[in-house]
């Protein structure tokens, strides 16, 4: 396998967040289109993060790629076409998103409760982008099994929610568990009990 580096492209990014601030720490992920006309998100996805002032910048193949990028409350996807050095500004939007606190019987603040993802399921649609099922079926389960409750028993989740996608958590706190429930967004904060 060889690679000419002077085919390479670089091409900057600067991510704005969802009000127009820099967005810092923000996670990239490229998926090369392959031969059949999908996209792949594996472990050899190419990934980066931005600075402090919401840049990065990629050195890529000419060709067909499909970015997604997201931080702990936005993200933001688009296909582009590398054929020369390029810059691009990209601004995230909200990511789904569930809220809440987890309590215990007496209604006492859990720390450090798991959040479990235990099934998902996956009904297709008719109308599909073939990269976020991809991004979604390779990463949801991580971020989503991430989430910890703070020492207030507060959480937030974020993943990335697509039609005909579902997942059923519950949240764990050494051996007592909460009742299984179905991740879906929601602008109300949630009451989760463990008992």
């Amino acid at each position: 396998w060889r690679l000419d580096l002077r085919t390479l492209a670089v091409t900057q990014l600067q991510f704005l967040d969802e009000h127009g601030a820099p967005a810092n720490d923000t996670e990239v992920l490229l998926l090369s289109k392959r031969r059949g006309g999908d996209y792949d998100c594996d472990a050899w996805t190419p990934t980066t993060r931005t600075d402090s002032a919401g840049r990065a910048a990629v050195l890529l193949q000419p060709g067909h790629w499909f970015l997604f990028a997201r931080n702990r409350t936005g993200m933001v996807y688009r296909a582009i076409e590398v054929d020369a050095p390029d810059k691009l500004e990209l601004q995230l939007s909200a990511m789904p998103m569930v809220r809440g606190k987890v309590v215990d019987g007496r209604g006492k603040a859990v720390a450090n409760a798991a959040l479990d993802c235990h099934s998902s399921t996956w009904h297709s649609s008719g109308n599909r982008n073939r990269a976020l099922e991809s991004i979604a079926g390779s990463l949801n389960w991580g971020w989503i099994d991430g989430v910890k409750t703070g020492a207030d028993g507060s959480f937030e989740c974020a993943w990335l929610s697509l039609p005909g996608m579902t997942y059923e958590v519950r949240f764990r706190a050494g051996k007592k568990r909460s009742a299984s429930f179905q991740l879906e967004p929601d602008d109300e904060p949630l009451t989760i009990t463990i008992e």
